[in-house]
């Protein structure tokens, strides 16, 4: 008859020289995860919108977020007051304005200061992500905004109209265009100071010719936009153009939908202030789900809607099935 096991508890066998054994094999290249270095962050004024959605108190650095929704509910107004908080704590930021409606009064009613806003000009989205990475090897930017995704035109759509279904080409190839993109923030990319020149831009902060947004003191942004899908009978009709690359990449997806709009109407019939839903659809620092209610004001600006916040965590489905 057999013996039966003992339910004694195995004693935990000491791994911590085979841990130091791999760490000397690894150099200076190695470390435990105690010592990973920890997401700094830009605080905003609206301490729900840092604790709720954001989870980790603020916009993180070294991250991707994407802020994503439905025409006129405030995605471009929200991302304008991120870039005014920021250059109120003496950050420099950068705006891609893709679809060209960038108002100099209307940015400055949002808080920024356009004197010190960098607004880089360039052809198609080829060329805008090659100066986002230019601008990543400096390491001085604190905020990047792409404004937006479906504006970033791929090179080579713009020369092959002639396909028999050109619409299906350019979403395959600003897909491809974006892949290709967050592969080189996330596993490294290189870059030479000059065009031809046979020497490289290193990276201020490790010393190495290779470049990755985690090493990097900037938050990058990208605006989408949430359309429908057509013909979907059942589940979440609603997408993201570009490709899955951008929801893998993001840290922090933010979905915004219209909630209501403002019973004070000015002399023109004009409400004064639009609700928006924020919600962290995705969130890889924090709980995601968070959700608050924003005030998405007509002269420019954010506010929190309400004076007493409560912390909601809303699981419903409505951003959560976006492909």
């Amino acid at each position: 008859m057999a013996k039966k096991t003992s339910n004694s508890k195995k004693k935990k066998p000491d791994s911590s020289k085979d841990i130091s054994k791999a760490l000397s094999l690894l150099g200076d290249k190695g470390f435990t995860g105690n010592t990973y270095p920890e997401v700094e962050v830009i605080p905003t004024e609206i301490e729900a919108l840092n604790h709720v959605v954001l989870g980790c108190g603020g916009l993180p650095r070294g991250r991707v977020m994407e802020i994503y929704a439905p025409p006129s509910v405030g995605k471009s107004t929200l991302c304008y007051w991120f870039i005014g908080q920021v250059q109120e704590q003496g950050g420099v930021c950068a705006l891609w304005d893709a679809e060209g409606t960038y108002s100099r009064e209307y940015g400055a009613s949002c808080g920024i200061n356009n004197d010190e806003l960098i607004m880089p000009d360039f052809s198609l989205g080829n060329e805008a992500l090659f100066q986002v990475k230019k601008l990543l090897t400096t390491n001085m930017i604190d905020l990047m905004v792409v404004d937006a995704v479906p504006s970033l035109q791929p090179e080579m759509s713009s020369e092959t109209k002639e396909d028999k279904d050109p619409n299906m080409r350019e979403k395959l190839e600003r897909a491809n265009m974006l892949s290709q993109f967050f592969s080189d923030l996330s596993g490294g990319f290189t870059m030479r100071k000059a065009k031809g020149s046979k020497n490289w831009l290193e990276c201020p902060v490790t010393g190495s010719r290779y470049h990755k947004l985690r090493n990097k003191k900037t938050c990058l942004i990208f605006v989408n936009h949430a359309k429908d899908k057509i013909g979907v009978m059942f589940g979440d009709p609603t997408t993201t153009p570009g490709g899955k690359g951008l929801k893998f990449a993001s840290s922090i997806r933010i979905g915004m939908e219209e909630s209501t709009t403002s019973k004070t109407k000015d002399d023109f019939g004009r409400p004064s202030y639009r609700v928006s839903r924020v919600k962290a659809a995705k969130n890889k620092l924090a709980p995601p789900f968070g959700t608050i209610k924003m005030k998405m004001l007509r002269e420019g600006g954010v506010e929190i809607f309400g004076d007493d916040v409560e912390v909601e965590y809303d699981d419903s489905e409505d951003f959560d099935d976006i492909e």
